[in-house]
């Protein structure tokens, strides 16, 4: 917890002490976040986000996911890392099924179903023996399938070519799939109406 103190999802909301020879983490209060109390979309994906820390710096949650919101500040945080250890295999650092069991219970199933379409995607594409295709790793849903100007790192792909190939459930609004070898930033998304849907965890 000290290791990732003040990044997204991970604030220093906490104290140690040690009481009657056993170590403690004392938090101050705060409103576990579940089916009755929800995350807003903001929040979910800020979780999202911190548990994508974790791996990359090399740990894995190993256990459900529990989030709270913080009573004083607003802030939300990953309430429980008691079972996260460090994973030296890269393949199994990687809490994103996890974050899609708790983000589909607690409201946000759209979001677990654009991560696993994109997932699927991106698993498909690392399987198939055409150059161009290998490597594009970065996955992006677009909601048209004309985009002038999309960079020569990536290609388009539409969801009738994927979805009776790979059998994938496409998302509310999706006409297509942007495959990326690196990141796509900010402006480019917003100016080519994408949203992000899966990447590969990359070391820090």
């Amino acid at each position: 917890m000290g290791l990732l103190a003040g990044r997204p999802g991970l604030p220093r909301n906490w104290t140690s002490a040690v009481i009657n020879g056993r170590g403690w983490i004392i938090r101050r209060r705060a409103e576990v976040l579940g089916p009755d109390t929800p995350p807003t979309r903001a929040e979910a994906l800020e979780i999202e986000q911190a548990l994508r820390v974790l791996n990359a710096v090399g740990w894995c949650l190993n256990d459900h996911v529990t989030a709270a919101r913080d009573a004083e500040t607003g802030q939300v945080f990953v309430l429980d890392l008691s079972l996260a250890t460090p994973q030296p295999v890269k393949h199994f650092r990687d809490d994103w099924r996890a974050w899609c069991r708790w983000v589909r219970a607690v409201g946000h199933g759209d979001l677990a179903e654009l991560r696993e379409a994109a997932y699927s995607i991106a698993d498909a594409m690392s399987l198939l023996r055409h150059s161009e295709r290998r490597g594009l790793s970065h996955v992006y849903a677009a909601a048209s399938t004309s985009l002038p100007e999309l960079p020569t790192s990536a290609i388009l792909v539409g969801c009738s070519m994927l979805g009776d190939a790979l059998d994938i459930r496409q998302p509310a609004g999706v006409r297509g799939w942007v495959l990326a070898a690196d990141v796509l930033d900010a402006t480019t998304c917003e100016r080519l109406g994408l949203t992000w849907g899966w990447s590969p965890i990359e070391p820090e």
